[in-house]
Order: structure tokens, then C-alpha cells, then sequence
């Protein structure tokens, strides 16, 4: 039986493609700089005025620029002691895989993972492109209540499970929901998932707050809804996790930023050394592709080695 194409989830129109997390903000940072750049510069022509040096981004001025910002207060899960993490209930069962859910990053919609999905559906899985309002700007809790709606419209109608695969801040919507409902969720991929953050979020919302919305907010490096993310690891959840990123990483700093705890950690580069992909091309690229299909199905328990680099190549590109 065909399988169905990859299909949208959510009301109305899907809004003008706006590029993935945080790539409207590099503007922003690169304006607000340049205004640091003239009042630094027109401190020094003014002979009396005493030049102020530029701001210095600390761990410390990273998390008070998050709490100056007008993030909704925080109403994390409250993480178990490591002594006492209990996985809740039996997770589903990996022989009967339920529809794959891809969720999108910050400042995009669902078409930027229109041929991910794709691939997904010609090796034989049914895909749905979750839909995010606000261009997915908004609070990432809010972002999830929608993932969570489908999931649960999904699980009534006959689904036994789902599989979850979050790109960019998709991601940290996907650790969301896996933290409050691990039992429904097969298995999980995030690519390019800042899950502690991203510098760039905390020098656009020291910089130019204006530019930085609620989910920019909530990106900053130490912000409270990051921290809550410890409900979803495995050892807690019992859900396996696959997460992928590139070193060429330009939006996502660190990179590895996109690293959990308990996960299979993969940087693309430790598979395929000449892979140059950056964070706007990940959803594009065969090797993620490659590793999707396999860490959505239960034969990659450990990262592929450099022999495997041409052979994922293929199958991702197939």
C-alpha cells in the first residue's frame, strides 16, 4: 500500500518560508553591532565624553540578559533527583512505528523540511509537517501544546505511537513534549537543536532585545525553560534519542550545543570529515538523511564510523 505524501498539520496557509532558528536574527545582531560600533566611534570624537568600552558577553551577563527580557515567567518540570529517575510505563513498541512528526525551527514553517520528509515517506514512513504560529516565534511552550494537539489527535484516531524529529529549535519544542509525555513517543531525532542554547540568542537579546521575541528569549544560554530539558533525557524517559549537528554550525554557537545527555551524540563531521553543511542546509543534507532513517528505526546504537561515510551518503541521497 503508497504510502501517504508528507501532508501539512495546521490551520489555514502555511506562512512565507522565513529561513530556520535564528537566521533573521544574525541581521539584527549585525545592525545592533554596528550601532555599538557608531556610539563607540562618536564617544571618541567628542573630546570631553569618556569612551565606554564595548560589552563583554560573560555567563553571568548572558543569564541577566535573559532575565531583563520579558520572557513569561517559567513553569518548568521539576527534574527528579538522579537517585531517584523512574522512566514512566512501557515506551512503544519498536516493531510497530506509528507516523514520523517533523517540527521546524524559529522564524520558519513547515516547507523547510518538505524533502527531508520526503525521503522519509519513499523509504516507506507516513510524515506530517507540523504547522507553528507566529512563525514560531512564540514561547516554545506554547509551540508544543500545538505538537502535543496533533499527537494526541494522531494517538485517537489508531497511531500507536509517534516518532519525533525536530530541527533547530524544533527540537527543544520536541524535548518539551518528550518530557511531559514520553510514554506516547517512540523514538527522537533533533538536528541542530540548541538545547542549551545558542550564543546568538544572548548577544541579540543583550544587544537589541527588541529583535529578540519570546523563543529568542528563551534560547539565551542558562534561561529557565532550557534547564527544564533535563526531564526528557533518556535515562528519565526511556525514549531513544538520536541528535545530529555540524561543526560549520553559524547560527547554533556552540555547536554542540545541540548535545543531550544520554543521547546518541553525533557530529556530522565525525562520520564524514569533508562535510561542510551549515546550519540553514542541515534538513537538506544525505547524511542527515542517512542517520534519520536510522535512528528512527533500531539499528544504530552506536556512532558510525568514517568506513561508513559513502554508504549513508547513498541511502541518504536514494
Amino acid at each position: 500500500m503508497t504510502q501517504p505524501k508528507p501532508v501539512s498539520s495546521g490551520p489555514g496557509q502555511p506562512p512565507r518560508w522565513r529561513g530556520p532558528l535564528l537566521a533573521g536574527l544574525v541581521a539584527a545582531v549585525i545592525v545592533a553591532i554596528a550601532v555599538v560600533a557608531t556610539v563607540i566611534a562618536t564617544g571618541r570624537s567628542t573630546a570631553h565624553q569618556t569612551a565606554q568600552p564595548p560589552p563583554t558577553r560573560t555567563a553571568a551577563s548572558s543569564a541577566a540578559a535573559s532575565s531583563a527580557t520579558s520572557e513569561p515567567s517559567p513553569t518548568p518540570d521539576a527534574p527528579a533527583s538522579s537517585a531517584a529517575a523512574v522512566v514512566p510505563g512501557p515506551r512503544p513498541a519498536d516493531d510497530r512505528p506509528g507516523p514520523v512528526i517533523l517540527v521546524p525551527g524559529y522564524g520558519g514553517d513547515d516547507q523547510m523540511l518538505v524533502g527531508l520528509a520526503d525521503r522519509l515517506h519513499r523509504a516507506g514512513r507516513t510524515t506530517i509537517l507540523l504547522q507553528l504560529p507566529n512563525n514560531a516565534e512564540g514561547d516554545l511552550r506554547e509551540q508544543a501544546q500545538v505538537l502535543e494537539a496533533r499527537v494526541t489527535q494522531l494517538l485517537k484516531t489508531g497511531a500507536p505511537s509517534v516518532d519525533l524529529v525536530g530541527y533547530s529549535a524544533g527540537g527543544i519544542v520536541v524535548g518539551l513534549f518528550v518530557a511531559a509525555h514520553p510514554q506516547d513517543v517512540r523514538r527522537v531525532v533533533s538536528i541542530g537543536s540548541p538545547m542549551h542554547g545558542t550564543d546568538l540568542a544572548g548577544l541579540a537579546a543583550g544587544l537589541l532585545p527588541s529583535a529578540c521575541p519570546v523563543a529568542c528569549q528563551q534560547m539565551v544560554p542558562g534561561a529557565s525553560l532550557l534547564a527544564s530539558l533535563v526531564g526528557a533525557e533518556p535515562a528519565r524517559t526511556g525514549v531513544p534519542w538520536l541528535s545530529l549537528w555540524t561543526t560549520h554550525d553559524q547560527v547554533v554557537q556552540p555547536a554542540d550545543s545541540a548535545r543531550v545527555n544520554g543521547a546518541l551524540n553525533v557530529a556530522l563531521q565525525d562520520v564524514c570529515a569533508d562535510d561542510t553543511v551549515d546550519h540553514i542546509n542541515l534538513p537538506a543534507d544525505p547524511l542527515v538523511a542517512a542517520l534519520t532513517l536510522k535512528g528512527l528505526g533500531t539499528d544504530v546504537t552506536a556512532v558510525p564510523k568514517a568506513a561508513d561515510c559513502t554508504a549513508l551518503r547513498k541511502l541518504g541521497a536514494a
